[in-house]
């Protein structure tokens, strides 16, 4: 029985040895996914863009992509160098912006300026990209991206052209926990605490309850009849 003991033991510490020297930690590259970004802004009253009374816009949300660029895994940590895309576009038709409107990574701020890290990485054993590093093999890590600022930019309407940051002294992070890279659909990076708007120096608002929700890419065919949709209004309007 003590021979079978340390034969089993043997074995598994074989098995165990095996994995961990057929393991490759995931290598430097880039991973995207479709997200919808959402906050609430709030214009003080008295302000150069708002000489009335305060406003509260709730769920302020657009779409788009957001990329990381990655570095090689170091222990269980990968660095996030920078971000490419985390630009997000959406129509206001509430009364107050009335037009479209993008947020997060634009000018006057670029990628390289924000930065992060995965900690506490996972990989999974199972997966075939285990032996070599593949970014599949991801199976679980803490995420945190920071930055000093982002800009929300109206783009048409009545106020086309206003262009608000958030104020780079007080600088923001988000957070999450990822099941993979990229993350599953429904994962969501949240960012607490409120941020002041400022046009110029000036501070005409704040930011507060942001979160960035992981979404399906929208199906072409989605788009089609989307575009379908709108190109028929626009010839009904004509017409009358």
């Amino acid at each position: 029985m003590r021979r079978f003991i340390g034969c089993l033991g043997a074995l598994v510490w074989l098995t165990c040895s095996s994995l961990s020297a057929s393991a490759e930690l995931i290598g430097a590259g880039q991973v995207s996914f479709y997200a919808t970004a959402i906050q609430d802004i709030t214009l003080l009253a008295g302000s150069s863009i708002n000489p009335g009374a305060e406003i509260l816009i709730s769920d302020v949300t657009g779409t788009g992509n957001a990329g990381l660029n990655l570095e090689a895994q170091v222990g269980n940590t990968i660095a996030i160098s920078s971000l490419f895309g985390w630009e997000f576009a959406g129509t206001d038709t509430s009364g107050v912006v009335n037009g479209d409107f993008r947020f997060g990574n634009i000018p006057p701020f670029s990628g390289t300026d924000y930065s992060g890290q995965f900690t506490n990485v996972v990989q999974d054993p199972g997966d075939p990209g285990f032996a070599t590093g593949d970014p599949s093999s991801f199976l679980s890590g803490d995420y945190a991206v920071s930055g000093d600022a982002f800009a929300f930019e109206v783009l048409s309407g009545p106020i086309a052209g206003l262009v608000l940051t958030t104020d780079p002294t007080q600088g923001f992070t988000f957070t999450s926990s990822f099941d993979g890279l990229p993350p599953s659909v429904g994962t969501v990076l949240t960012s607490s605490g409120d941020l002041n708007l400022l046009l110029g120096t000036e501070v005409v608002g704040s930011s507060s309850n942001r979160r960035i929700i992981v979404t399906a890419i929208p199906e072409p065919s989605a788009i089609v009849c989307l575009l379908c949709g709108t190109a028929l209004v626009a010839g009904r309007r004509r017409r009358r």
